[in-house]
C-alpha cells in the first residue's frame, strides 16, 4: 500500500513522504469493542498510512505588514476569512465548555489527568465515551463533582500501586496486556472493582465480554472469585 501511494504521488513533482504500519492488536480489539456490527473479518481499516507533503504556506493570515500592502478588495477577503476563523475558535471554546459540563466529560478529564501521569500511549476517546456511559448506572448517584472528587483521592492513593502496574506493562508490551490498560476509564473500572464490584461485573456484562474485566482485574490484583 505504502509502495503504490509513492507511485502515485511521484508524478507530482512535490516532495513527499509516506509511511505506513500495521494496527496492533489493542487497536483492532478497541475498535471491535467500539464497531458491534462488524467481525475481525470485516473490521475495516486494518492498515494505516500516513502522507506528508511540502506545506504551502499562508502569507496573509495574521500578518499585518503584507496587509497593508494588499488591493482593497483583497484586504476584505482577508478579513472575511479571519473572521471566520475566530468564529470557529470561540465556538469550538464554547463546545468543549459545554461538554465539560456533562457527567462522562467531566469523569473524562479526572481519569485522563491521573492516566497522562502513567502512560503516553494515546487511547481510543470514542470507546472512552462508549465505556465511561455505560458505567454510569454505577457511579454513585447525586453530586457528580462529589464523586470526582472521591475519585481523585483514591487514584492519588494508589499512584505508586498504578506505577507498578504500568512499568510491568511496558516491559511485557500492549500484546500482553489487557487492551483496556491503555484506557483512561480503567483507572475507573478498577475504583469500582474496588467499592462496588458485584455491580460493577453486572453492568459490565450487559456490554463487553467478561474475560476482559477478569484480565484488568488480575491486573491490578482485585480478587475476581
Amino acid at each position: 500500500m505504502a509502495q503504490r501511494l509513492r507511485d502515485s504521488l511521484k508524478p507530482v513533482g512535490v516532495w513527499f513522504q509516506v509511511d505506513a504500519r500495521a494496527k496492533t492488536i489493542d487497536s483492532l480489539v478497541k475498535k471491535l469493542l467500539t464497531k458491534h456490527q462488524h467481525t475481525f473479518e470485516t473490521l475495516p481499516d486494518k492498515v494505516g498510512a500516513r502522507v506528508t507533503i511540502r506545506y504551502r504556506a499562508d502569507t496573509v493570515y495574521k500578518n499585518e505588514e503584507m496587509i497593508t500592502q494588499l488591493d482593497p478588495d483583497i484586504k476584505r477577503r482577508v478579513s472575511l476569512m479571519a473572521g471566520q476563523v475566530e468564529v470557529a475558535d470561540r465556538e469550538f471554546d464554547r463546545l468543549n465548555m459545554d461538554l465539560a459540563a456533562t457527567s462522562t466529560a467531566r469523569l473524562l478529564q479526572v481519569l485522563e489527568r491521573h492516566y497522562y501521569t502513567l502512560a503516553s500511549q494515546l487511547p481510543n476517546r470514542e470507546l472512552s465515551v462508549e465505556v465511561l456511559d455505560s458505567l454510569m448506572p454505577v457511579v454513585p448517584k447525586g453530586d457528580i463533582g462529589a464523586f470526582t472528587s472521591s475519585l481523585n483521592d483514591f487514584l492519588a492513593a494508589k499512584h505508586g500501586v498504578l506505577e507498578k502496574v504500568y512499568e510491568k506493562a511496558r516491559e511485557l508490551g500492549e500484546n500482553d496486556t489487557p487492551a483496556f490498560l491503555f484506557q483512561p476509564e480503567v483507572l475507573l473500572i478498577y475504583n469500582l472493582l474496588d467499592s462496588a464490584r458485584d455491580k460493577m461485573r453486572k453492568v459490565w456484562n450487559e456490554n463487553y465480554p467478561d474475560r476482559e474485566l477478569e484480565r484488568i482485574a488480575n491486573v491490578f490484583g482485585v480478587s475476581f472469585d
